[in-house]
């Protein structure tokens, strides 16, 4: 909790109130109160700040490692802004999301996706090696 509360005071003009920091009960108050956003948010109403983990090779337990991945993550979000990194951890966690478009039929992508795959470079395929697949 140290590091993080190191972050938010480096990173957040509101952290220079009265100086308290965040515990771990007050974590775990704020994000279990929550409610997970669906992979396909129809309404306002529906989003929200945690997200349903998938992640692959490892489990994450519910209660208080859930709450501080969800908080890193969300952490994570802000610091790389306009940076592309969200997506790393998108796979990582198998965090299913859509791309709403204005006039057209939203794109979920679900945490077994193919399109999750990253794509290889030509010159590797050219080379031999079979490209990830793709619907």
């Amino acid at each position: 909790m140290e590091d993080i509360n190191n972050w938010i005071v480096y990173h957040s003009v509101i952290s220079e109130d009265e100086g308290a920091d965040l515990t771990l009960e007050a974590l775990n108050s704020f994000y279990d109160a929550l409610p997970y956003e669906p992979a396909l948010v129809n309404t306002v109403a529906d989003r929200s700040l945690k997200k349903k983990l998938n992640p692959e090779g490892f489990t994450v337990n519910a209660g208080t490692e859930e709450n501080l991945i969800q908080l890193i993550l969300q952490l994570r979000r802000l610091e790389g802004l306009q940076e592309g990194l969200r997506w790393y951890d998108l796979k990582r966690y198998g965090i299913e999301f859509s791309h709403n478009r204005a006039g057209n039929v939203p794109i979920v992508l679900t945490k077994d996706d193919p399109r999750r795959a990253i794509q290889l470079p030509p010159d590797v395929i050219n080379a031999g090696m079979k490209a990830n697949p793709r619907n």
